[in-house]
């Protein structure tokens, strides 16, 4: 909402990265059916003003900012350290029809439960889950007090994602 659009103002670099984010959609808020106008900073202003944004700041320095919209993709845009050049794309997770209400994540999600327990170990990094976690509680922390900044120190936690790929691929 408002108190979102007040931030981003502010924030050069993160209102790039959402705009570059909103590039890579395939259900942007269109008439006909077709983009009638670039998509820019005053354009997502005006076609998707209850935005809400979640602009979290790592102790770490790294900044982490999650849209919710309402498009029905999920899109991603980062920022190199390296030379400042955005990269960006566009993940598949297929929303569903109109028998259910969220996306098929809870079947890896139980396939990854049962692997802990027949191995007594998991089998992706815990401290992600903390961290996933935290934010999301920050973030409802945050929103339950009027939008304001919500500080915490909880989330010092070292982390380091694997290097192999965590994608769903076993089969159930």
């Amino acid at each position: 909402g408002e108190k979102l659009w007040e931030l981003l103002a502010q924030q050069e670099s993160t209102r790039r990265l959402f705009v570059s984010a909103l590039c890579r959609s395939h259900s942007l808020p269109v008439e006909t059916g077709y983009p009638t106008a670039p998509v820019t900073y005053e354009w997502a202003q005006e076609k998707l003003p209850e935005t809400i944004g979640y602009l979290i700041e790592h102790l770490d320095g790294f900044r982490t900012s999650i849209f919710l919209t309402d498009i029905r993709d999920f899109n991603y845009a980062g920022l190199r350290a390296d030379n400042g050049q955005i990269v960006g794309c566009q993940m598949m997770l297929p929303m569903p029809g109109r028998n259910s209400t969220t996306a098929d994540f809870f079947n890896p999600l139980s396939y990854h439960v049962e692997s802990m327990i027949v191995s007594g170990t998991t089998n992706y990094p815990i401290r992600r889950t903390l961290l996933t976690s935290g934010m999301v509680i920050g973030g409802v922390e945050s929103l339950h007090a009027g939008q304001e900044r919500f500080e915490t120190d909880d989330m010092a936690i070292a982390y380091r994602g694997p290097q192999q790929s965590m994608f769903w691929q076993e089969p159930l």
